[in-house]
């Protein structure tokens, strides 16, 4: 059978398939807000002064060829807030990290403070090797308008205020460097400002704090009667509660948004990992990866590498192939590439459905391989960030960019 054909019977299929199940009576998820994030976010002051610092460390312990140094003390003066200098602190920490410097006891020690200088905030800093001094440097910010905003997002109010008003600590990128790839990344927000990020692997959910790195791991034991050696899964926000499925599973774990877990039933609409198999079947359709595309839809990647959306009982397709993640936030669709173009770097396809109709509108480069895209509001200000997980050169990331 050609593929022209093959896409015919699919397509038929399809719309078929979710002709029927629009009668279906299902709760409709609150669909992402996709209100473009302020283009500062990379660039916010407390941030580049992390960057800038931890690239010059980098660079004095990359002659030794080290690749550890013990933080002994950073003091601030009062200069920064204590918030907003523990911000920079694990900023700076994060920063090393993705240069491939971790923060851990050893020869290499490094002490810093600030200080304000000729219309400067200075962070100087000296390390040290073996108790002797190795190098003194330092780097810095305008004191301006921007940074004294940034930092009186940082300051305690003095009274109550409205919290979706208000601008929280912005997420640091990137926000963290994992050991393994996650299957899967989401966010879970309980209330209005207590969000944390999901990572799923082949045998636990993880919860990680945002701000702070701390993780809470909750193990899930392999029941599936055949063991993948390619394992999938992802994390499948339904109403109020989180549905794991996995290739690794007999059948999903359910969990509440506080973790506990509890029982229910995957929706029959969705696609099921397929035993033994990194792919998704649902009927005789199988895919690399879906999404939920508003109250009754659905957005596919097919083992094809091309992008489907069936939609109020239609079935649409974009015309160019993509890679094998996905991401919606209605009517924007994200994608990964179908193959890496040159110097390593993947690139982020933006289509947008509009009018029964998918186009690609945009596409970004990212530098290494793109695993997982999602849309997020971590820190509750009403300005989405996009959570890219990627592995490079430099070792695996979950990068925050601002959504385009």
């Amino acid at each position: 059978m050609s593929k022209q054909s093959s896409a015919d019977v699919w397509s038929a299929f399809l719309i078929i398939l979710f002709i029927a199940l629009i009668g279906c009576q299902k709760q409709p998820p609150t669909a992402p807000d996709v209100t473009p994030a302020t283009p500062e976010t990379s660039q916010e002051p407390v941030q580049k002064l992390a960057r800038d610092a931890s690239e010059k460390i980098q660079l004095t312990l990359k002659n030794d060829a080290a690749s550890t140094i013990e933080i002994l003390g950073l003091d601030s003066h009062e200069i920064f807030p204590a918030p907003a200098f523990t911000f920079f602190t694990n900023a700076l920490t994060t920063q090393l990290a993705s240069l491939g410097i971790q923060k851990t006891p050893g020869v290499w020690k490094l002490k810093g403070d600030l200080s304000k200088q000729r219309g400067q905030v200075v962070f100087s800093f000296e390390i040290f090797k073996n108790g002797e001094r190795i190098s003194t440097d330092s780097v810095s910010v305008p004191d301006d308008e921007r940074l004294q905003n940034t930092l009186a997002q940082f300051e305690t109010p003095e009274k109550p205020h409205d919290h979706t008003v208000h601008k929280e600590m912005p997420v640091p990128t990137p926000l963290a460097e994992l050991k393994e790839i996650p299957l899967d990344v989401a966010e879970n927000c309980q209330g209005t400002e207590n969000c944390s990020v999901l990572l799923l692997y082949s045998n636990a959910l993880v919860e990680r704090s945002w701000q702070n790195g701390t993780e809470r791991t909750i193990n899930l034991p392999i029941t599936a009667a055949q063991r993948s050696r390619a394992p999938s899964g992802k994390i499948l926000k339904i109403q109020e509660a989180f549905f794991i499925v996995s290739n690794q599973l007999a059948t999903p774990a359910v969990f509440q948004r506080n973790l506990t877990q509890t029982s229910g039933q995957l929706p029959g609409h969705l696609p099921k990992p397929e035993p033994g198999l990194n792919t998704y079947a649902l009927s005789e359709g199988r895919f690399y990866d879906f999404a939920e595309f508003g109250p009754n839809g659905l957005a596919v990647i097919d083992v094809t590498n091309r992008l489907h959306v069936a939609d109020q009982g239609k079935l649409t397709s974009a015309t160019e192939p993509v890679g094998g993640t996905i991401c919606v936030a209605p009517p924007y669709i994200y994608t990964s590439s179908p193959s890496l173009p040159e110097k390593g770097q993947d690139s982020i396809q933006k289509f947008i459905y509009k009018d029964g109709l998918v186009r690609l509108e945009k596409s970004q480069n990212i530098e290494g391989s793109i695993y997982d895209i999602v849309i997020t509001d971590l820190n509750q200000d009403r300005q989405n960030e996009m959570l890219v997980t990627v592995r490079n050169e430099r070792g695996i990331f979950i990068e925050v960019q601002d959504p385009f």
